[in-house]
């Protein structure tokens, strides 16, 4: 069975095993399974995979020992051109949602507890469309595009199980 995990904690994405090439190369290969992983506050260099030395002093070289991450990215495909917006809400949503989080509403800040705000429902996510394919969805982590009505909440916007913190200002 075809699996989605998204583990909201890199801007990087791993179809485990499977890379674009060896999909077209075989048209008869299983689909994919897919990884993303979105971590707030993390720059490139502060991985391992980013290639740089690892210096726990920090001054621009990698500062994680990243083995696991290391092997997902040498075996998979890694987005390493993925611009985002200053704050996380408005970063999950356009990664999400394929769509620019300002023709969303909801790219000025983070969403917060009491505010009826949220990736309005019409908008379809990544998560209904590959479970659309007949991919398994799973969400870990900060979900942050909100959660003031159970509609808006991850297993009801196609995710299969969800485990994790609801609104953004998670510490």
């Amino acid at each position: 069975m075809k699996s989605l995990l998204v583990a909201t904690a890199a801007t990087l994405v791993a179809a485990a095993g499977t890379t674009a090439a060896t999909v077209a190369a075989d048209a008869n290969a299983s689909p994919a399974n897919v990884i993303l992983f979105v971590i707030d506050d993390l720059g490139w260099g502060d991985l391992q995979l980013s290639g740089l030395p690892v210096d726990r002093s920090a001054g621009g070289h990698a500062e994680y020992t990243t083995p696991h991450l290391d092997r997902l990215a040498r075996e998979g495909v890694v987005l390493d051109n993925y611009y985002v917006l200053q704050l996380c809400s408005p970063t999950r949503t356009s990664l999400l949602s394929s769509r620019y989080a300002y023709n969303t509403g909801l790219g000025n800040g983070v969403i917060t507890n009491g505010h009826a705000v949220a990736l309005r429902l019409n908008e379809s996510i990544m998560a209904e469309h590959f479970r659309g394919q007949g991919y398994r969805t799973s969400a870990f982590g900060k979900w942050d595009i909100g959660y003031h009505t159970w509609a808006h909440t991850p297993t009801e916007r196609g995710f299969d199980h969800y485990l994790g913190a609801w609104r953004g200002v998670v510490s």
